[in-house]
């Protein structure tokens, strides 16, 4: 799902740690804006020189886990009171790409001949990467106090597009994943053994699903509602 977090205020800790704290968060947020800026780079001068998504995971592989990965850190702002989003909000946006990326896409669907070619992964690709790019570039402005309102916009705009088409590519690698994941019984524990404990990770994959609906719908009516927030009502001609 497509990662979105409250607004990133800072608390009002003592006026020291509160320049520290601010540094850090510029510093993290500009890293990953060009840790992700890395990902659609890369991608677009693949795609525009094999004219194909093949091996496209192969590409951005490195940079796309160090940057998703990064965004575990979050849960630590929420945690030490960093930023004022809540880790009960937090945690589910960063965990849904965590394992999509870790227990889907790379241990599943980029193994299997058939499954790899899956636009699934494009698609969450660009999503993530562009929605990350305008999040990121958002947040460290704002810890400027310098948010020109063409970025604004397109913080409150883009997920229109992007966060349907974010969505749609994970649950579409889920899918393309499940065959892969019931040959190979990957993730999944099999009695009889020591335990005597079993678990079916294709049933955890279909159980998804229906998570997923609720999940979208409450991050993109939030979204919504921020934008009318912030943008506005457009004003009539």
């Amino acid at each position: 799902m497509s990662s979105e977090t409250s607004e990133k205020t800072l608390k009002s800790p003592p006026k020291g740690d509160l320049k520290i704290t601010k540094v850090y968060l510029i510093l993290y947020n500009v890293s990953l804006i060009i840790g992700w800026g890395l990902i659609f780079l890369k991608a677009m001068i693949y795609i525009s020189e094999k004219n194909s998504f093949s091996g496209l995971y192969n590409e951005v592989e490195f940079w796309l886990k160090v940057s998703q990965t990064a965004a575990l850190l979050e849960l630590l702002h929420s945690i030490f009171g960093l930023v004022r989003s809540s880790i009960f909000t937090t945690l589910p946006q960063v965990a849904s790409r965590i394992f999509v990326l870790w227990f889907i896409v790379d241990p599943l669907l980029m193994q299997d001949e058939v499954a790899k070619e899956s636009i699934g992964f494009p698609m969450l690709l660009f999503a993530w990467s562009i929605t990350e790019i305008v999040r990121y570039s958002f947040y460290a402005n704002a810890l400027m106090d310098n948010v020109p309102y063409s970025l604004q916009w397109c913080r409150y705009t883009f997920f229109l597009v992007l966060y349907p088409m974010g969505v749609t590519g994970e649950l579409i690698s889920i899918y393309h994943s499940i065959p892969y994941a019931t040959k190979t019984g990957k993730f999944s524990i099999r009695l009889p053994n020591k335990l005597n404990f079993g678990f079916d990770f294709v049933w955890l994959c279909y159980v998804l699903y229906p998570v997923y609906i609720p999940g979208f719908y409450h991050l993109f009516t939030y979204m919504l509602r921020q934008r009318k927030k912030v943008l506005g009502k457009p004003k009539a001609e």
